[in-house]
């Protein structure tokens, strides 16, 4: 074989090897390089209702998650549903360590609805609340953040880390800084030794593509417009790719989002696992009907039990 035959043969291997590479979602590369970074962890006063974090050492806890609860669209309809206030005191009994909102918490982002329900909610529960905002939150967002604080974050609490999105910032895209938090943040859990899973939230369901937004949801007529759905305008497959699902092959993620169940049963519950990867996929929302639940995240270690709470009793 001659010498510029072997040239080419090496340059052409060099080149499927680059290739080859670049497809990769070695879990190793990419969460194996930045040291953790405790600054972006402080999380002091983004509670929503002010309370901190419960520093207690216990092995097993509980956290709600609950979507949407400002309930129904009707104009008629009680805000926060009704369905939600009627369980504020068993959600007390089961002793949770916080509740994690996803979005939706009033009907408009209004100083007098945000008054509302910190008076009939927020101020008289113990454990601390965090939400991941959804469009009507933030119609003003400049009052939501002057108000509540930063609207994507993370902190680790006992084995997990928390990672709260702000789906409404960039049109349903993660991006810019937040993006590079939700880096950072993925990147800090997976090298944790402390850390034995990772929960993500969400308010608007970006995992739904059009043929599964339109098989789920059981009223055709009262499919919401695409702008509210992302169907069509986020990058998550790129997230999913590059970010979750390689986190995924090194500890549990959990993604959980609740721009759901207003329309009476339109895609809650739903959860799903990805491909048999450890990758696995939440949705709850509440609209004071029959379907409406609430999540329930019991953690043990590296032990995770989730069931759905059925708040209206047939």
């Amino acid at each position: 074989m001659d010498k510029k035959r072997i040239e080419t043969l090496l340059f052409l291997f060099s080149v499927l090897s680059l290739l080859s590479g670049c497809q990769s979602t070695d879990s190793s590369r990419l969460f194996s390089v930045s040291p953790l970074d405790p600054n972006l962890a402080r999380i002091d006063g983004l509670s929503i209702n002010d309370k901190p974090l419960n520093e207690s050492t216990d092995e097993e806890y509980l956290i709600i998650v609950a979507g949407h609860i400002y309930g129904s669209h009707k104009s008629t309809a009680p805000h926060p549903a009704q369905s939600f206030i009627n369980k504020l005191s068993y959600f007390a009994d089961l002793n949770p360590s916080l509740m994690i909102l996803l979005g939706d918490i009033v009907p408009r982002g209004s100083t007098a609805d945000f008054q509302d329900l910190e008076e009939s909610i927020l101020f008289d529960q113990d454990y601390p609340i965090f939400n991941a905002v959804g469009n009507h939150d933030v119609e003003n967002r400049q009052l939501y953040e002057d108000r509540y604080g930063s609207t994507y974050f993370y902190f680790p609490y006992r084995s997990a880390y928390f990672i709260i999105l702000d789906t409404e910032l960039d049109n349903c895209k993660i991006s810019g800084d937040q993006l590079e938090m939700l880096e950072r943040s993925l990147n800090n859990a997976v090298n944790d030794a402390q850390i034995s899973q990772i929960f993500i939230f969400t308010h608007k369901v970006l995992f739904f593509d059009q043929g599964l937004y339109q098989r789920l949801n059981n009223d055709q007529s009262n499919l919401p417009n695409d702008r509210y759905s992302c169907l069509f305008s986020h990058n998550y497959s790129r997230l999913l790719t590059d970010l979750f699902l390689p986190a995924a092959e090194i500890k549990p993620v959990y993604l959980l989002a609740g721009d759901v169940g207003a329309w009476g049963g339109n895609l809650t519950p739903y959860q799903a696992r990805y491909q048999g990867s450890d990758f696995h996929l939440f949705t709850t929302g509440l609209g004071d009907t029959a379907q409406d639940s609430v999540i329930l995240v019991n953690i043990k270690g590296d032990r995770v039990d989730i069931k759905y709470l059925k708040l209206i009793n047939e």
